[in-house]
């Protein structure tokens, strides 16, 4: 969970955070671009979602990182798929990420078993 003001979200007491993914990446191997790239492939920006807890956002730790947001999203909204919807999408800095708890973790992997 991130973006929020709570000092220990859970899913049931969120509050005003988002959930999230963190990645981490060795930027030797992958690049932030190619991981926007791979965001903007699986993700429509131009959905809302169900308020703060599952908005539409990228979270970033610098300002090369906005700046390479900004570009994908300005990219992003000249593509077809959007026909005029603008991306909804949320950026804002990384603050704190706090983990989900563990029967929270993983649930994609869990769920296709």
């Amino acid at each position: 969970y991130t973006g929020g003001s709570s000092s220990w979200p859970t899913y049931r007491r969120m509050g005003d955070h988002t959930e999230t993914t963190q990645i981490v990446f060795n930027p030797a191997e992958v690049s932030f671009e190619e991981l926007l790239k791979m965001f903007w492939g699986d993700h429509d920006g131009s959905r809302g979602g169900g308020g703060k807890q599952y908005r539409s956002a990228i979270f970033y730790e610098s300002e090369e990182q906005r700046e390479a947001i900004e570009a994908s999203i300005a990219a992003e909204q000249k593509k077809k798929r959007y026909q005029g919807r603008p991306i909804k999408t949320h950026v804002a800095p990384l603050e704190k990420f706090f983990l989900a708890e563990d029967y929270h973790q993983k649930y994609l992997d869990r769920s296709l078993l």
